[in-house]
């Protein structure tokens, strides 16, 4: 996965699917700004659009959580604590 600001990413996901018959598959999934595609390697390229998109959008780089102590708020971890 590669991750750049505002809003670019990219990941590779490989799938063997030698156990089904098929061959590798290789899922593309980038977000450019406030654009995105998938591009797979058994089903083509396709613009993504709509809640998909939304969704890929919300998961990009950078997250509101960067900036939360300038936005006033604190964060609480009470892991290891008894």
């Amino acid at each position: 996965m590669s991750v750049k600001a505002p809003n670019k990413s990219r990941t590779v996901i490989k799938l063997d699917l030698s156990q089904f018959g098929a061959a590798q598959m290789v899922i593309r999934p980038a977000v450019h700004g406030k654009t995105a595609y998938v591009s797979n390697s058994m089903q083509g390229d396709r613009e993504v659009t709509g809640s998909q998109l939304q969704a890929m959008l919300n998961e990009s780089f950078p997250t509101p959580l960067l900036n939360y102590k300038a936005a006033g708020r604190r964060l609480n971890s009470s892991a290891g604590t008894r």
